[in-house]
């Protein structure tokens, strides 16, 4: 579950990145063509054969460089992969690389670098003039009359896609991040060129600053499309795998989220297997009343048609208040004071899950805020029209984070719900009078064992085995899962019994590989970054050189030129930084929320947090300046030839 879940966000990283990295090869490939393809039309090329000549030339990179990525993809993933079977021994080698896989992979880069190929058109357009003299003084309109409106719009989205952003079923989904950088770039976009507008018309306060504004005014499109894609890039870093990263190093020790040895969920006929654990393993047994607790929906899939019966229901453990209570005793903390009725429509719910794992909603159905609770196992024949009589909808009245059995699947399955000991013991033992297949009541000549009813999981078992006895209880716990292997048939990640050893290893190697490709993401975005604001210095250098030369025309001071064109390079790296910190401030401070991070769980992610901020703040400088001297230098040396000459 934890492994598919970071290579996916692991490839969709890479996806993300190659887009950038595609869109500003083919921007910068653009431009630097404008020339030669204005002379060519200009001399009379049939669009047909201009058409066909660019398709064939990035045709052709397009295939060079797909057979350069995989030969050096191949040599490095033989390191890597033997660098993993040395450091992790455990793992099973993972194979070569299929034919089958290798085909996709060229599908899915085919069809972001189309994506990119049409972006890069989209943005690039006014620039295609055979009149490159007139592309070169072009100025780009800050706005349309449309600016304000489009405040508007852009303030409504992002307000929205704030709203779900702070919702634990659309928590820390990539998308409405995307959503919400959207909605900033056009509220920016459009507020900065209404100020544009605006200061143009005074001219008192307008032309004093001409010099220091005016490539501001000159190019606001191109640097505003910049500005927001290196927005975008800092966020990632410094929220989306931020996040990633460094919960991963401040959650608990898997030691302490499997409290119990073994935990079974059993019934009436398994006190057999319990007496040999007592018995053959000494083992220390703790029995609680629990019921199943299942949800209707336990995929982030939405429904295509809410007639139709989701297969994948949440399951859950329900227990009584006074077993919340001796539990958390047992973990040796202090209860809360909960707000529980007699009717089971009010509940509390305990999210088994560490600090790294992303927060999850106990129901996925319709995006409600009440979950439909079932007391009983899944249902695979109820019926829709009376679904909230079969699944009722209960009130989460409070909530909290804390693995009093066991994470042992993080926050999706196997979370305490706690009733009021009125209302548990009301339903307890109404296995006996519900249809195992549409939950309807009936009658005691009609409930025939395994054939219309079947006794779920009604006792907690907690079982503590000292170690020179855990292979034996490990066969013991084998022989207890055969005989629930109904139970188990609804979900294959949803056992009768849950071993914490190989719980604990399976987190611990989890957090390794998290570490590891959000590292490895968090340096590739940091090298993108470092890449595009180069490779944006080299695409002003003929501009700048000519500003550059004007200035100096024009009477301007060497010092104050000098400044002036470092604050063109500054521009780039400063403003998305700041934007991008306080975005991602917000971001993190509601992913604490949906997290449910204690104080401690703060302090220890800001310790990590500001070294990491910090680090990658400290690189962005360190850049900036080399930049700006490489700016210096080569305006300098401009200088100096034509002196020379």
């Amino acid at each position: 579950l934890g492994l598919v879940e970071i290579m996916r966000d692991f490839l969709v990283a890479i996806a993300i990145l190659s887009l950038f990295l595609i869109i500003a090869a083919l921007s910068f490939y653009q431009k630097r063509k404008i020339a030669s393809s204005g002379l060519v039309k200009t001399l009379g090329i049939r669009k047909r054969a201009f058409f066909w000549s660019s398709l064939g030339e990035l045709l052709g990179c397009f295939a060079a460089a797909y057979l350069c990525v995989a030969m050096v993809g191949t040599v490095l993933l033989f390191f890597l992969r033997n660098g993993f079977a040395a450091w992790m021994p455990e793992y099973e080698n993972a194979g070569f690389v299929s034919f089958f896989v290798a085909g996709w992979s060229l599908v899915v880069l085919a069809l972001v670098c189309f994506v990119a190929y049409l972006t890069c058109m989209e943005l690039g357009k006014g620039y295609g003039s055979t009149d490159t003299r007139g592309a070169a003084v072009r100025w780009e309109k800050p706005v349309g009359r449309s600016a304000w409106v489009t405040v508007l719009i852009s303030v409504a989205a992002g307000a929205a896609c704030f709203a779900f952003y702070g919702q634990r079923r659309m928590g820390e989904k990539l998308l409405l991040v995307c959503g919400i950088l959207l909605c900033v770039m056009l509220m920016i976009r459009s507020l900065w060129g209404i100020w544009l507008r605006m200061r143009q018309k005074r001219q008192e306060a307008f032309l004093p600053k001409l010099t220091k504004e005016f490539r501001i005014r000159c190019r606001f499109r191109t640097m505003i499309r910049y500005v927001s894609m290196l927005m975008f890039l800092n966020v990632f870093v410094m929220m989306v795998f931020s996040v990633k990263f460094i919960s991963s190093q401040i959650a608990d020790e898997p030691e302490a989220l499997y409290p119990y040895d073994y935990v079974f969920l059993a019934n009436s006929q398994d006190e057999a297997y319990f007496e040999a654990l007592q018995q053959e393993c000494e083992a220390e047994v703790l029995s609680f009343p629990m019921v199943r607790a299942t949800t209707l929906d336990a995929t982030e899939q939405p429904e295509e048609d809410y007639r139709v019966i989701v297969v994948q229901q949440g399951q859950n453990i329900g227990i009584s208040e006074s077993t919340y209570r001796e539990l958390k005793k047992l973990a040796g903390e202090k209860p809360r004071d909960l707000i529980l009725d007699e009717a089971g429509e009010k509940i509390h719910v305990v999210y088994q899950q560490d600090q790294a794992s992303k927060a999850r909603p106990l129901d996925w159905y319709l995006c409600s805020s009440r979950p439909y609770v079932h007391i009983g196992q899944a249902l695979m024949g109820h019926n829709y029209i009376t679904r909230e009589q079969t699944y009722p909808p209960r009130e989460i009245v409070s909530e909290e984070r804390e693995a009093l059995t066991g994470a042992y699947r993080q926050g999706r399955y196997e979370n305490l719900i706690v009733f009021s000991d009125t209302y548990f013991e009301s339903v307890k033992d109404c296995w006996k009078t519900t249809d195992l297949l549409t939950g309807e009541m009936v009658s005691e000549e009609e409930a025939v064992p395994d054939v219309t009813i079947h006794e779920w999981p009604t006792r907690l078992k907690l079982v503590n085995v000292p170690e020179k006895y855990q292979e034996r209880a490990d066969e013991i716990l084998g022989e207890f899962r055969k005989s629930h292997a109904f139970d188990e048939a609804f979900d294959p990640l949803v056992k009768s019994a849950y071993i914490s050893a190989d719980a604990r290893h399976q987190r611990e190697t989890e957090r390794q590989m998290e570490t590891i490709v959000n590292g490895i993401v968090l340096l590739m975005l940091l090298a993108v970054e470092i890449f595009l604001l180069r490779m944006k210095m080299k695409m002003d250098l003929p501009e700048l050189r000519r500003d550059y030369r004007f200035f100096e025309v024009f009477g301007m001071s060497s010092a104050e030129r000098i400044r002036l064109m470092k604050r063109e390079v500054s521009r780039y790296v400063w403003v998305p930084l700041i934007l991008a910190g306080v975005i991602s401030l917000v971001l993190t401070g509601i992913v604490f929320g949906l997290r449910m991070y204690e104080i401690k769980d703060v302090q220890n992610y800001l310790k990590y947090g500001i070294l990491l901020w910090g680090g990658y703040i400290l690189a962005q400088a360190v850049n900036l300046k080399l930049m700006q001297r490489s700016l210096v230098r080569d305006l300098e040396g401009t200088k100096t030839g034509r002196n020379k000459k």
